[in-house]
């Protein structure tokens, strides 16, 4: 296979991994543009389907992770942590690093590992074997940012404690749910007829294509 090949099947590859297409593209993809670019030789001869561009990502993901756990060996950074879940129902730690290079920060991502349970010790447990099993040492970790819930921020048995326990971290909880929170309690200090209002306004034009309609015939009228 000639270079040329090789970079073209990389580069649609790395175009599917980039705009968080399906894989199912590459199955009519290569055909595709074997069709806009008849002249092309080197597109004539492209083969690649979905398992091939599925091998090829996992070769990409294990040489970015190999190269980012070297860096992290010999650097201090930052970890940011949260739990999601698949299709499938199946729990997920998903672990995001920074790190500052030539004096420039580089958020990473760096492992999405199943989970057992999601409760504080299995979140911190599997972070922790993970970064071990790696070679990176925990004294490494300077900081570490999560959203507010009890598992993550538990000041007694949460994973922000027990980290706490293993190494001296900077804290910083979600931005965005604090400032949830903020205006949760803020809202309880609004007369109960003024929430109301402002809660039924939108519930009666989300549902009523006429009242946005007479809506907008009285602000053109105004």
């Amino acid at each position: 296979m000639s270079k040329k090949i090789q970079y073209a099947e990389f580069t649609l590859v790395t175009f599917l991994i980039t705009h968080n297409l399906p894989f199912l593209l590459m199955d009519v993809l290569s055909a595709l543009l074997a069709e806009c670019c008849p002249d092309s030789e080197e597109v004539k001869r492209l083969q690649i389907a979905r398992t091939k561009a599925t091998n090829i990502t996992k070769e990409i993901a294990s040489k970015t992770t190999s190269e980012l756990v070297s860096t992290l060996k010999n650097c201090k950074f930052s970890i940011i942590i949260d739990e999601t879940m698949d299709i499938s129902i199946k729990k997920y730690l998903v672990m995001v690093v920074r790190y500052v290079m030539n004096f420039i920060a580089k958020d990473r991502f760096l492992a999405l590992i199943e989970l057992p349970k999601c409760d504080s010790a299995s979140v911190f447990g599997a972070a922790k074997k993970f970064l071990l099993d790696n070679n990176i040492r925990l004294k490494n970790i300077i900081g570490m940012a999560t959203d507010g819930a009890s598992v993550m921020a538990g000041h007694l048995s949460g994973v922000k404690a027990l980290l706490e326990s293993e190494t001296n971290i900077f804290y910083l909880k979600c931005t965005c749910h604090t400032l949830h929170l903020c205006v949760s309690y803020a809202t309880k200090k609004i007369p109960e007829d003024v929430n109301w209002l402002c809660r039924n306004i939108y519930s009666f034009f989300s549902h009523s294509s006429k009242a946005v309609h007479d809506f907008k015939e009285f602000q053109e009228t105004c």
